[in-house]
């Protein structure tokens, strides 16, 4: 028997009241009716976001910048079209740099974003009383409200663009280390400790090459 402290009986049963959340990644360009991307990004397309987990794409060029970026667009492209208005969302991963097969900015401005249609939030880094921001698509969380259940999404990624070509205010954003003290994991703290006062679920999502 379940003791009341441990009991389920504050888990919303009322469909409008339920956050259904697809996850996936790796997926290997398999497009087509039968194909791995498709046949995921089909099914998730039914739920309130789909959260992709990096190495969007391998038919990229290593080194060949131009290609790369046009990959990402056109990989972005076909995704939108099977998600319909779906919101997807993604942490960055190796294979999605622009020096091997996409390119993360252009995921980041060409994939279906957050608009509200969903109860997802934008992505977004800011902390109340903290002044380190995250940016999207590197250190990211977003939250979904609907009627009483409350999720954060975390993301966090130690894949990273080439960083001589980034914005030196980006660059904090590319190394990639959270380490104890470090910016990256103030800013982790900062974000769980929001979510816990504030009373939602927590899903940290990250991609490791």
């Amino acid at each position: 028997m379940m003791s009341k402290r441990n009991s389920l009986s504050n888990v919303p049963t009322n469909s409008s009241e339920v956050i259904t959340i697809a996850v996936g990644g790796d997926w290997d360009d398999q497009w087509g009716p039968n194909g791995a991307t498709t046949l995921s990004l089909t099914k998730g397309a039914s739920h309130d976001l789909i959260l992709m987990l990096g190495d969007l794409s391998y038919d990229g060029i290593d080194h060949n910048y131009e290609y790369n970026r046009n990959n990402a667009k056109k990989w972005a492209s076909k995704a939108n079209k099977i998600a319909g208005t779906t919101p997807m969302l993604f942490v960055a991963g190796d294979h999605d740099s622009k020096n091997q097969d996409g390119d993360i900015m252009t995921y980041a401005k060409t994939l279906n974003l957050p608009n509200g249609r969903k109860f997802v939030g934008i992505p977004t880094g800011t902390v109340s009383k903290h002044a380190y921001k995250g940016k999207y698509p590197y250190l990211w969380y977003t939250d979904i409200i609907k009627g009483a259940a409350k999720v954060r999404v975390v993301a966090t990624s130690v894949a990273f663009q080439e960083s001589a070509t980034e914005p030196l205010e980006d660059q904090k954003y590319l190394k990639g280390k959270y380490a104890v003290g470090s910016e990256n994991y103030e800013w982790v703290k900062a974000v769980y400790a929001d979510a816990e006062q504030k009373g939602f679920w927590t899903i940290h999502i990250n991609h490791l090459p």
